[in-house]
């Protein structure tokens, strides 16, 4: 598990940790945006759940507008008014394509109703060999990028390989939903480098902070050894007041821009889960 351990250290736990190697990733070119075509060989398909089901008003109009060369003919998704049923549209893609890419669809808002209040009626998921490999429906992991002229990209990271791509957007009481899907896109993860924090460039100190008994960092010098065999060890056996141990490492140089930093850690009895770092965000790693 890659995650970050500073100073604001584990709050709380009842738990024996190990912390070993300090590594810094840095992406190392700037990506481009794959958008499938039907040249490619991407397919599209389209369909209609809930109470959006057998009801001629709902539906997706010109769907392989989504797959064309021109990022200028739109398909679009039509739901009447206080219909709450959903339309979905899925690229089939002619290769598989990578954990760890964004990907989503660059949509413009026909209505002027499409915003960041629309999220939570938009659901993005990726497929393999037809079955669901990630689902995302929820606001804090779908991101919206306003490219200009009403276009705005809802895009995902993907945690697992896949080999289709679809959106839905669900109906709401008291708006007709329209909304202009222009194409698909994915966006793979970056080519890393990895620095390693490494004795004796690099140096790795610790301790504890505020109230807290039985606790202690030892043998931090492991955390810079090289070696995956050797840990340092941070007891935290009762806490109060935020009280915790950290680890802190100087890799002994400047590290390049964008760098993403953090230890590898891990918990005896697989007791250690996001809930011991309940200080930090969900980890959306490249």
């Amino acid at each position: 598990m890659l995650t970050t351990f500073t100073r604001k250290g584990l709050r709380g736990l009842f738990v024996f940790l190990v912390v070993a190697l300090g590594l810094a990733t840095v992406a190392s070119a700037q990506r481009r945006a794959y958008i499938p075509t039907d040249t490619d060989g991407a397919t599209v398909t389209a369909e209609t759940v809930g109470l959006c089901l057998g009801n001629p008003l709902c539906g997706v109009d010109d769907p392989e507008n989504v797959i064309s060369e021109s990022l200028n003919r739109p398909a679009t998704l039509d739901i009447p008014i206080n219909v709450l049923g959903a339309v979905r549209l899925r690229v089939n893609l002619p290769s598989d394509q990578s954990n760890r890419a964004r990907a989503g669809f660059v949509l413009r808002d026909a209505t002027g109703l499409l915003d960041l209040t629309a999220l939570d009626r938009v659901t993005v998921r990726t497929y393999r060999d037809g079955e669901v490999r990630d689902e995302y429906s929820d606001a804090a992991l779908i991101r919206v990028n306003d490219y200009g002229l009403d276009r705005y990209a809802f895009t995902v990271r993907t945690r697992q390989t896949f080999d289709a791509l679809e959106i839905e957007v669900a109906g709401v009481v008291g708006l007709a939903t329209e909304i202009q899907v222009l194409w698909a896109q994915i966006t793979p993860p970056p080519d890393l480098t990895k620095i390693f924090a490494r004795a004796p460039q690099a140096s790795a100190t610790g301790g504890t902070f505020g109230v807290c008994v039985g606790c202690g960092v030892t043998d931090l010098a492991n955390i810079v050894d090289g070696s995956m065999e050797t840990a340092a060890t941070a007891d935290v056996f009762l806490s109060a007041l935020g009280g915790g141990g950290f680890a802190q490492v100087n890799y002994g140089q400047t590290l390049p821009a964008n760098s993403f930093t953090g230890l590898f850690i891990s918990g005896e009895f697989d007791l250690l889960d996001l809930a011991a770092v309940d200080d930090q965000p969900a980890a959306d790693l490249f």
